[in-house]
């Protein structure tokens, strides 16, 4: 990555990787060919990579007044939504289903032809994943990544061939809260800058 002052006006690309849950985030400072398994690559994007905090908030009144008095939040999201590009068989097992169920690879013999698998069929069981995105930093040549501990892909399963342009799988994806952390505000994860 090679970012130009002034940082804070960013520019550029977001990467996206998944791992099981409870995977170790890595540094901000590993390179990209550096993280590695359990972590999965999800390739080339197309569109770019929206990361998007949303909420509802009940503003509450009362009858001797005209304005609001008083406001809480009722509901809260964190989402990731971009476009896949690369669609091999491996990316797709791993943003649409579940990477070890349900693809396979049968290997070329007499009379077999080579081949990977992927099972279309997912059930009601919704795989949990951890997602990391990584982009530029606001304050110097280097990384910020988003780390999410658990996220689940919720998004519709199309492809659309066409002579015009490429293909692409559209995806979002929704975080699940984290129960497992004592800091409230890291229940969707945290969103982690290089500084120095």
């Amino acid at each position: 990555m090679v970012a130009v002052s002034p940082f804070e006006i960013i520019a550029g690309p977001a990467s996206v990787w998944v791992a099981p849950v409870g995977s170790t985030f890595p540094a901000l400072n590993a390179l990209a060919s550096a993280i590695v398994s359990p972590w999965i690559s999800l390739g080339k994007t197309d569109g770019g990579v929206k990361v998007k905090v949303s909420q509802s908030v009940q503003r509450l009144r009362v009858d001797q007044l005209t304005g609001p008095v008083k406001a809480i939040r009722t509901e809260e999201d964190l989402s990731v939504s971009f476009a896949l590009a690369e669609l091999t068989i491996e990316i797709l097992a791993a943003s649409l289903s579940n990477a070890t169920n349900a693809m396979t690879t049968t290997t070329g013999a007499s009379g077999v032809i080579a081949h990977k698998l992927l099972k279309l069929y997912r059930g009601p069981v919704v795989d949990r994943w951890a997602m990391l995105v990584r982009g530029p930093s606001p304050y110097m040549d280097g990384y910020a990544q988003w780390e999410i501990p658990i996220i689940t892909n919720q998004s519709e399963f199309e492809i659309g061939y066409s002579r015009e342009d490429k293909a692409t799988v559209a995806t979002e994806w929704f975080a699940l809260e984290d129960s497992s952390v004592a800091d409230e505000g890291s229940k969707f994860g945290v969103l982690r800058a290089r500084t120095a």
